[in-house]
């Protein structure tokens, strides 16, 4: 497959992740069930699992030599941000807590966003 290909495949993953986590988010927030559907719980997987997958094959395709510290920092980010939507659907926690780790998930996945898009390991910080 081509790159450019592969890089939208990406993007609509991308979004269609963000659009999946802020809603289940939101659900989680005013203590909705539907987060704890089958489908809800699924579908968010399936989604970040053809992330993954577009991911895999725009690594395989960008020749070693052009990876930047971006990347890197890009990859650093995305470990952050797993640690915190796990957090934001464990059982057990205060509503609180689940709010605060769901808000700064957000915020995250802005700033990878941001270094994704710019290539800068800083974001839209280097900008500022």
């Amino acid at each position: 497959m081509s790159y450019i290909f592969l890089k939208y495949i990406h993007i609509f993953f991308v979004a269609t992740s963000f659009a999946l986590f802020f809603m289940r988010g939101l659900w989680m927030m005013r203590g909705d069930p539907a987060p704890h559907e089958a489908w809800v719980r699924m579908l968010p997987q399936v989604a970040d699992g053809l992330l993954l997958i577009a991911a895999i094959g725009l690594i395989s395709t960008t020749p070693r030599w052009e990876w930047s510290t971006w990347i890197e920092v890009k990859f650093a980010m995305i470990a952050i941000y797993a640690v915190l939507a796990l957090a934001v659907f464990r059982e057990g926690r205060p509503r609180w807590q689940k709010g605060l780790a769901w808000v700064l998930a957000l915020l995250v996945f802005l700033q990878i966003t941001s270094v994704a898009v710019l290539k800068l390991p800083g974001g839209i910080f280097a900008v500022l």
